[in-house]
């Protein structure tokens, strides 16, 4: 109905159009007419007004001077056969009326005649508020050499628009022309009615979504065009299924592009590593959220910033930029080791090139991974660090075995009291030397797996009585006093035997030798339902709070001068908290610096849950 409606209007205004144009013709052809004969009039009145004009110069001036209706002037104003002419006077040389004839309803204009004699003879337009446009001829009258006075005639300026007498030819003009407006709008309908149906039929079928060749006959240069437009829309009706089914294929493509990429996306963020992709122009095109950790840089930072303003680290900085610099080529593996609050951190850094299925083609692309290195670093540097105290422990009672073995065997010295000192302090290193190499064997391997414990129900207070009876002999010299706790009766525990003495040894060990002189050591056996608890407590020198984190780690000694000036290889707690973890337990320590320590052993109680684990 819409468009229907808009038909019906733009038909109607193809009409008014053409009528407004037509009617706008007309006025310009007749504007042009009345223009022409305007002008026409104009050119009339000038040849006629100055012919007239110095004819009447040449009658006498007494003949022109008579008065009534035989003078020259009433006789030339009567008789003249135009309407046009308004007045004709005769003046003195004064310029003062001496006779005139005037049409009704005319006011003769008063003006300045010229003096000079080369401008006594001449024409002039007026402009008369009564009179209207006034085109004046004048002429002098002589009588011999004397001026005697003017002749003025004076004309009606022509109008652009004539009389109503002179319509009638402009409406036979405009009539013809007019006429023809229906004509033309008659066969120009008839031409474009195929074209209006043509138009009718595309809107249809554009407000309902569908593409059909058009039904219309026409003839001429319009059906030609109707014919190429139903070609052109059966091209297009294929082009269309064409584009649908390669946008379908496309759509297709796309969301088995958009899954692969989810899932290698998916891969890479699963990796432990760092990653960096790299496109063969050498910009960033992935990075997963590893680098945060590794490189505390933010991934989306890393694919829009240059590296200069993401990565702080100038190794890595210098690593990435080269991959960048040079695509397609190999760098690395690179370890790089950082500084993060005193604590050794490393990263490796290794690229490699993108190819094809083919491996033969230009790379495409790099690919960067960052791995976190500092477990194999701090490896590295303990390995170096327990060789080195390994080395260190070894060398000192080794040096005192050797020195008294050279004195030994110098006949000199070979007194009993020096014999009886020296067998003493190389039976002592030597013992020193065997229990750091059985500290250090067993912690090797129960680090590597290959020391297992055998367990068997033992009645654990003859353990802890015997362990308590073994400290105190080696111990009767060194002005310590010991002190058992035990309750009345407790089962027997699933544990290894010996396994668990050398973890009480150990700490007893440290409690005699870190005690003050008249100092005590108490051994305290407890139990709840869950658990066996062995407490080691002396009133010893302490541990400050710095060290307490750090006295389970191996070769660890504290820089205090009390700790120093006693002899130790800092394995004998790493060991006891190692054997003791083996039994599922827990070590831990208590303590205050110069009131002494407290090192607590809890092994659970055996049950059914402990026995499936074991």
């Amino acid at each position: 109905m819409k468009l229907l409606k808009f038909a019906a209007w733009k038909k109607e205004r193809l009409g008014m159009g053409m009528i407004v144009s037509t009617l706008a013709v007309i006025s310009f052809i007749l504007l042009l007419f009345f223009k022409y004969q305007q002008q026409n009039l104009t050119d009339q009145i000038q040849r006629q007004g100055t012919s007239l004009t110095r004819l009447l110069a040449e009658v006498p001036f007494e003949q022109l001077a008579t008065s009534g209706k035989q003078s020259a002037l009433d006789i030339l104003f009567y008789s003249h056969s135009r309407d046009d002419l308004a007045y004709a006077v005769l003046v003195s040389s004064q310029g003062q009326p001496i006779q005139q004839v005037v049409s009704p309803g005319v006011l003769v204009p008063e003006t300045q005649l010229p003096e000079q004699p080369s401008q006594w003879l001449g024409q002039r337009n007026i402009e008369s508020p009564r009179s209207g446009d006034i085109i004046e001829f004048y002429a002098p009258i002589l009588a011999g050499p004397h001026l005697k006075g003017y002749i003025r005639l004076g004309y009606r300026q022509p109008r652009l628009i004539p009389a109503f007498s002179q319509w009638s030819f402009a409406a036979s003009l405009a009539l013809p022309i007019f006429l023809l407006t229906p004509l033309f709008y008659f066969l120009m309908r008839r031409e474009i009615k195929p074209m209006i149906a043509a138009q009718q039929a595309l809107n249809r079928q554009l407000e309902s979504g569908s593409l059909q060749q058009l039904e219309i006959s026409a003839g001429g240069e319009v059906g030609e065009f109707i014919k190429n437009l139903n070609s052109y829309v059966e091209f297009s009706r294929g082009r269309i299924k064409q584009m649908e089914s390669e946008q379908s294929n496309l759509v297709t493509s796309s969301k088995v592009l958009e899954y692969k990429f989810s899932k290698v996306t998916s891969m890479l963020q699963a990796l432990p590593d760092g990653i960096i992709v790299l496109d063969k122009c050498g910009s960033v095109i992935f990075a997963n959220d590893k680098l945060k950790i590794l490189l505390n840089a933010d991934p989306k930072e890393v694919m829009s910033e240059e590296t200069e303003s993401w990565c702080k680290i100038r190794s890595a900085m210098s690593f990435i930029r080269n991959c960048q610099r040079y695509p397609g080529l190999s760098f690395g593996p690179e370890t790089i080791e950082l500084k993060d609050n005193h604590t050794l951190k490393a990263i490796d850094m290794s690229a490699q090139p993108l190819f094809g299925d083919d491996q033969k083609s230009t790379s495409f692309g790099t690919v960067i991974v960052i791995r976190d290195a500092t477990n194999e670093a701090m490896a590295k540097s303990g390995r170096e660090s327990f060789v080195a105290h390994i080395a260190h422990e070894l060398k000192t009672p080794l040096n005192a075995m050797s020195m008294y073995s050279q004195a030994l065997m110098d006949a000199e010295h070979r007194d009993e009291a020096f014999v009886t000192e020296a067998i003493n302090v190389i039976h002592d290193e030597t013992e020193r030397m065997i229990g750091l190499i059985n500290n250090t064997l067993n912690i090797t391997r129960i680090e590597s797996g290959s020391l297992g414990i055998d367990r068997r129900r033992v009645k654990i207070t003859d353990l802890v009585k015997d362990a308590m009876d073994n400290i105190t002999r080696e111990s009767k010299d060194n002005n310590v006093h010991f002190d058992l706790k035990m309750p009345k009766d407790t089962g027997p525990v699933s544990i290894d035997k010996n396994m668990l003495r050398i973890a009480i040894n150990n700490l007893l060990t440290n409690a005699v030798k870190y005690n003050q002189p008249g100092g005590t050591v108490t051994l305290e056996l407890t139990e709840t339902g869950d658990s066996i608890f062995i407490h080691v407590r002396d009133t010893g020198i302490g541990i400050s709070e710095e060290d307490l984190s750090k006295v389970f780690d191996k070769f660890y000694r504290s820089e205090d001068d009390h700790v120093r000036e006693r002899t130790g290889h800092g394995l004998g707690l790493a060991l006891a908290r190692e054997i003791v973890q083996l039994h599922h337990g827990q070590l831990t320590v208590s303590s205050e610096l110069g009131k002494g320590s407290e090192f607590v052993i809890e092994i659970p109680k055996e049950t059914e849950r402990l026995k499936q684990v074991v």
